[in-house]
């Protein structure tokens, strides 16, 4: 604040100061006695000052884009064709041609005359290892969105949204979003669907965010009246679940038109529930500490629920649907317990200890299930559960030394793709022999 407009806020006070001081005066030389006028409060509004106006505004989150490089995308002259080795061709069958209608191909014009690179960052600032905090893979499983925290310890943090295409493997879309702070994502349809943490120092609060990858923006903000649990899930079209831990809920919601609407709330579960959809994306399974609970979504209501077997030596972390009626029951990493299989009443233990993660087969009769131990998957018969394969992903060559952090079943590639706790993005596939499985890292370092 300026001296010229600081002392005309303060000359009244002054003045008053100084008449009181003045009558004071005058009656202690009468020696009488006078009652002194009631003065007027004083109020100094200093909320319209420049500096006052400045604290008001959210504060800046600091953006730090050296991990990310823009190049010109240079055009090779054609070759002349030379005869290809088996397994050269092999290795080349893992890069495949987009569907016209996929995400992948809308995105594409993006990165038409540019080449995008990405390293995610890693170290010990992080919870799980590195600054990218969720994964999904699209619907019609062209495209991979990472959720990458940005911002400067301790904040205030946001979020920049990298698109992985899974057909050509190159990143078409590495978008920073100021506006939110995102921990995890879901897709239903072609939007990205949020799930943000409120900031003090942003003004912000808890919502669900819809954003749109072709238009590149957020088209809507659904503010969130609870503290979100852990589990945000949808069947990949219009449905989407939010679970609360205290009191035990699962919120329903319903994106349309480009909004997200809650339509209704479940509750009187034992415990804060795992949370998956059926491969038709007509129903969802919930699962509490005692119960399996299956919700139609025709109806919106909890029609059944099976009591889960006495067995069971945890809390279900995570709910895998497989063929009829029979589920996946994964436990937490750190519980050291294998998972389980369970249909009807019989539970089956698969394995050694757990890394909690599941996946589709590469084939519709297959499942996988992730170890603790040294990035290890074993591909399992659904009907018989017998164990058709065991691989590890980290010692497949060249050997990586990460813990698995997010992978995705890649049909179209045969291959599973991976994000380790060293900010390591690769893809590992079955060899011409079908004996074991070769790697292909695509993150690549930045000058």
């Amino acid at each position: 604040m300026k001296f010229s407009t600081l002392l005309s806020h303060l000359f009244p006070a002054l003045f008053l100061t100084f008449s009181l001081f003045f009558s004071l005066s005058l009656c202690a030389q009468s020696g009488k006695r006078h009652t002194l006028p009631v003065l007027p409060s004083l109020n100094i509004d200093l909320t319209g000052s420049r500096q006052a106006k400045e604290e008001l505004k959210p504060e800046k989150v600091l953006i730090d884009r050296s991990n990310i490089a823009i190049l010109d995308r240079v055009t090779t002259p054609g070759q002349t064709k030379k005869k290809m080795t088996k397994s050269t061709a092999h290795r080349l069958a893992r890069w495949t041609k987009e569907p016209a209608n996929s995400l992948a191909a809308k995105l594409r014009p993006d990165i038409a005359t540019k080449k995008i690179l990405w390293t995610p960052r890693w170290g010990g600032n992080y919870i799980n290892g590195t600054n990218v905090e969720d994964a999904a893979l699209s619907p019609d499983k062209s495209i991979i969105a990472f959720l990458e925290k940005t911002g400067e310890t301790p904040g205030p943090f946001a979020t920049r949204i990298v698109l992985l295409d899974t057909h050509n493997w190159e990143i078409v879309q590495a978008r920073d979003l100021e506006e939110v702070f995102a921990r995890k994502c879901v897709w239903n349809g072609n939007f990205l669907t949020l799930l943000c943490t409120g900031q003090k120092s942003r003004h912000t609060k808890d919502a669900i965010a819809l954003y749109d990858p072709v238009a590149k923006k957020l088209v809507s903000k659904t503010f969130i009246p609870f503290q979100a649990g852990k589990n945000f899930v949808s069947n990949a079209s219009s449905w989407l679940i939010l679970t609360e831990k205290h009191p035990s809920k699962a919120h329903l919601y319903q994106v349309k038109d480009k909004t997200v609407k809650e339509v209704k709330i479940f509750e009187d579960f034992s415990s804060e529930v795992a949370v998956t959809p059926n491969a038709s994306g007509d129903k969802f399974y919930f699962c509490d500490r005692d119960f399996l609970y299956i919700c139609r979504l025709s109806d919106r209501r909890i029609n059944e629920k099976i009591q889960l077997p006495e067995n069971l030596s945890f809390q279900v972390n995570k709910l895998h649907t497989l063929d009829k009626g029979a589920f996946l029951l994964l436990p937490e990493h750190s519980s050291g317990a294998p998972a389980g299989f369970f249909k009807g009443k019989t539970l089956i233990n698969l394995g050694s200890s757990s890394s909690g993660l599941a996946l589709p087969g590469f084939t519709n009769d297959s499942f996988m299930t992730g170890f603790s131990k040294g990035g290890q998957f074993a591909v399992y018969h659904k009907q018989s559960l017998d164990r058709l394969q065991l691989f590890s992903v980290t010692d497949a060559r060249p050997r990586t030394q990460g813990t698995v952090l997010f992978a995705f079943t890649i049909p179209h590639a045969r291959s599973v793709m991976v994000l380790d706790s060293r900010g390591i993005l690769f893809f590992v596939y079955p060899d011409r022999a079908d004996k074991r499985f070769l790697k292909e890292i695509l993150t690549k370092k930045i000058q």
